[in-house]
């Protein structure tokens, strides 16, 4: 697996919480970076599904709409706090650095 070095650059108050939030994590900085490039692109990737289905079947329901944010709650891994020890990197090392 290939890594691409990106440069990125953040407002005071945000680059001070992703810092406090990454060393929370016990990652570093990139890691935690990663992660929530990963789960914003799952995000999107969910949403385009979802729009394609409604334009195939109709749109969800209220209570069809509960009952699966219920299940993926239920099966999700980001499920309750944070647990104190570390995650694999986007690498897929076990990142322990906090920058």
């Amino acid at each position: 697996m290939s890594v691409e070095k990106f440069s990125v650059s953040f407002e005071g108050g945000l680059a001070a919480m992703v810092r406090k939030a990454a060393a929370e994590e016990k990652l570093s900085v990139s890691s935690w970076l990663a992660e929530a490039a990963e789960a914003k692109a799952r995000q999107r990737h969910l949403r385009h599904a979802l729009d394609a289905f409604a334009a195939e079947h109709g749109a969800l329901r209220d209570a069809e709409i509960e009952e699966l944010v219920r299940s993926a709650r239920a099966s999700s891994r980001m499920t309750g706090p944070p647990r104190n020890r570390p995650r694999k990197s986007a690498r897929g090392k076990r990142s322990r650095k906090v920058a």
